[in-house]
């Protein structure tokens, strides 16, 4: 697990259908959010600008099983994330 200043709440236990992991299981793919204030009950606190960032992510995957979820947040409010990023990412 990597959190560099995001304000994730490591180590603290969601259930898995909330924030940008239960996006992730739901579509069974990666997604892209323009910000993370449309992820469903996400875990980061409102006041941070990370709250405003665009996000993107991608499953890690064992066979058919997510086994985890790697996030990018935008270095600031003008990161807008493409397809083209997410297949990157896919990689």
């Amino acid at each position: 697990m990597v959190d560099l200043s995001v304000g994730c709440q490591a180590g603290e236990t969601f259930p898995i259908g909330e924030g940008v992991t239960g996006e992730v299981v739901r579509a069974r793919s990666g997604v892209i959010f323009d910000e993370y204030a449309a992820v469903y009950r996400g875990h980061i606190d409102p006041t941070t600008t990370r709250y405003r960032s665009a996000v993107i992510a991608v499953p890690m995957l064992h066979g058919e099983n997510v086994i985890g979820v790697f996030v990018v947040f935008g270095a600031g409010a003008d990161t807008v994330f493409t397809t083209r990023d997410l297949a990157l990412l896919e990689l």
